[in-house]
């Protein structure tokens, strides 16, 4: 889904992100702030960007 947000964009806002899941604000917040801990994603701003596209392989 990240992958996703990021080709469609460029890079994923917690909106965009929020309304994907279906979730709320807060929970969509915490889990971009995870994916920044752990490094799949980093912050610039309000937006978040895939550290690395070939971590996730498009599917064919």
């Amino acid at each position: 889904m990240i992958r996703e947000l990021d080709q469609e964009r460029g890079s994923t806002c917690a909106a965009d992100f929020r309304d994907r899941l279906n979730v709320g604000r807060k929970l969509a917040i915490q889990i971009l702030e995870y994916f920044d801990r752990i490094g799949f994603t980093r912050r610039r701003g309000n937006d978040h960007l895939l550290r690395d596209a070939l971590l996730f392989p498009q599917k064919e």
